[in-house]
């Protein structure tokens, strides 16, 4: 293997554990009620009184009444920042686009992120399933997300001198940009058939925290987390089939119009040949 695919590989275990990490984070925010995501959600950002004024809900109907700590408050969004800083670092050392001068900064992300787990675990064990099977499955797929995110960071670093004036010529497979990329069409049978794909990883979620605590929880947010990135590329692209700018897939969400917008996306053919967003995706001309 040569040093630029292990470059490369480095930051794919860099992706993987980034967005596993925002997935887990996503699941904390959905626990242990349905009502919980929203109330953590405007508690972290607006703060614990808003959150109470706007969803007055006792700790007894509610269980998820929580008292956020001013460290609570500046942690939780630093960390999403963090864990989006590090995915979109992954995703340019992918493609062979990341900034030298940005390597000293996700190398001490690294041994932050080594310095933290080591920690966590001789000072609590390893005995994830002393607790709930649905906690302890979490909290096993956390450390090895932070796992596969200082691997990955440590092969960046060993190999990013070797690397260094290589030109990279990398494109992603047809399959990955049909998910990851918001550039270019797609047709109405892939947009159907890439959805459908998608659509076991929330159910399965879903069905996880029925089966467990009797109502839509953690897992269900965490598997929303999942497809969410995916879901905008599809649409995006989709949109710009019909010739029609990406913004347009924020009608799918004003009630009675989004019919309009399911029929346009969903039913309708694309534009006929090139369009200003790329070639047919069904190479009409």
């Amino acid at each position: 293997m040569q040093a630029i695919d292990r470059h490369r590989l480095g930051g794919q275990l860099l992706a993987v554990g980034a967005g596993l990490s925002l997935a887990v984070k996503m699941f904390w925010l959905g626990e242990p009620s349905p009502i919980a995501f929203p109330y953590k959600v405007i508690a972290y950002v607006f703060g614990s009184w808003l959150a109470r004024l706007i969803m007055p809900v006792s700790v007894e109907e509610g269980a998820y009444y929580v008292e956020f700590t001013p460290t609570d408050l500046l942690w939780v969004p630093w960390a999403a920042v963090f864990l989006l800083f590090l995915l979109w670092s992954a995703v340019k050392i992918i493609k062979g686009q990341f900034s030298r001068v940005s390597y000293p900064v996700i190398s001490i992300l690294g041994l932050w992120l080594a310095v933290g787990l080591v920690y966590a675990r001789f000072s609590a064990g390893f005995e994830y399933f002393e607790f709930p099977l649905r906690y302890a499955l979490v909290s096993l797929l956390s450390d090895l997300a932070s796992l596969s995110m200082i691997i990955g960071i440590a092969i960046v670093f060993v190999t990013h001198k070797q690397v260094k004036g290589v030109t990279v010529d990398y494109q992603y497979s047809k399959r990955a940009m049909a998910f990851l990329a918001f550039e270019g069409r797609i047709n109405r049978a892939k947009f159907w058939l890439y959805s459908l794909l998608l659509t076991p990883i929330w159910l399965i979620g879903l069905m996880i925290d029925l089966s467990t605590t009797g109502e839509f929880g953690g897992f269900y947010w965490m598997g929303v987390l999942i497809c969410l990135w995916p879901t905008l590329a599809l649409n995006v692209k989709r949109c710009h089939d019909r010739d029609k700018s990406g913004w347009f897939y924020l009608v799918a969400f004003i009630p009675i119009v989004n019919l309009w917008y399911l029929v346009e996306v969903g039913f309708l053919k694309g534009a006929e040949g090139d369009n200003r967003y790329g070639p047919n995706p069904l190479g009409q001309t």
